[in-house]
């Protein structure tokens, strides 16, 4: 009970006192389960959100979707889902993320992906992506004072803000990968109420060995002007079926599993956090032949 009294306290004051970063937000289990490193990973439509340049791994059209109860509170939901697709010899991928405190406070990222690789030197590839994305956030009608932000572009106003990614994967070899994000290369600005704070640009580095092609070994360090944090995860396949998945966010232990077969996709995630305790996370995918 006090656990949920503090986050309810937390989350009620929030758009008075808002700093927009939209780093809460629902960005798949497969991830989550291996502390959120996965830059140069990147293997499924979430690539949309991780590394755009992920999405030339995909040869077909997939679609995945994700729910999370954040902690267990209640009316506080963080959603998920991304659809990818081939398309004139490009990797396109189309990304929803939202958190929702009911009739208090919302965020929402759209996102659209463009994707390409170029082979050089033999087995070498490199991977290049890019992002647009639409990010809103908007508190409820009872803080009137609040500035909820639109964007007009030739005379049609948008929801929110505009900003970019930019993302690439190198593979000198089938076993080892490197990746790399710039992410809100456009910083934009929200202000709510007395306070206004622009989105940070956000860096991360990874890299990803693959074990006998049965496990999967990543590492990311991501930074930017106010902070910087270590990840790290793993995953080992049986059967190419079922993988449990182990990882640390910065001080979070993360654990999880994921099943597969050639039509579908489920993954589940368990965050634990010393001070609000463990959140779980669930994602299902279809995967659809060309």
């Amino acid at each position: 009970m006090k656990k949920k009294l503090l986050i309810l306290t937390f989350l009620l004051i929030l758009p008075l006192f808002l700093k927009a970063n939209f780093i809460g937000l629902n960005q798949g289990s497969k991830p989550m389960a291996m502390g959120g490193a996965y830059t140069a990973l990147a293997n499924d439509p979430t690539a949309v959100f991780w590394n755009p340049a992920g999405l030339t791994q995909l040869d077909n059209y997939q679609v995945i979707a994700s729910h999370q109860n954040l902690f267990g509170i209640d009316n506080l939901y963080n959603e998920m889902a991304a659809v990818t697709f081939p398309f004139y010899k490009i990797n396109w991928g189309v990304g929803w993320r939202q958190v929702n405190l009911i009739n208090t406070y919302y965020e929402q990222i759209i996102s659209l992906s463009v994707a390409k690789a170029f082979v050089v030197s033999g087995q070498k590839e490199i991977r290049l992506g890019f992002t647009l994305k639409n990010m809103a956030a908007v508190v409820s009608d009872d803080f009137a004072e609040a500035d909820n932000p639109s964007t007009d572009i030739l005379g049609i106003d948008f929801p929110g803000k505009f900003s970019a990614d930019m993302g690439l994967q190198y593979r000198p070899n089938p076993r080892f990968g490197l990746g790399f994000i710039l992410e809100n290369i456009i910083e934009p600005e929200f202000e709510f109420v007395s306070e206004s704070e622009k989105v940070k640009r956000n860096f991360r580095l990874g890299a990803t060995y693959n074990w006998r092609d049965n496990a999967n070994f990543v590492l990311d360090y991501e930074w930017n002007r106010d902070r910087s944090l270590w990840h790290i995860g793993a995953e080992l396949w049986f059967f190419d079926v079922f993988a449990p998945r182990i990882g640390m966010n910065g001080e979070d232990l993360t654990v999880g599993f994921g099943i597969k077969t050639k039509k579908w996709i489920f993954d589940g995630a368990v965050l634990t956090n010393k001070n609000l305790g463990s959140t779980y996370r669930i994602s299902f995918g279809l995967i659809f032949e060309k």
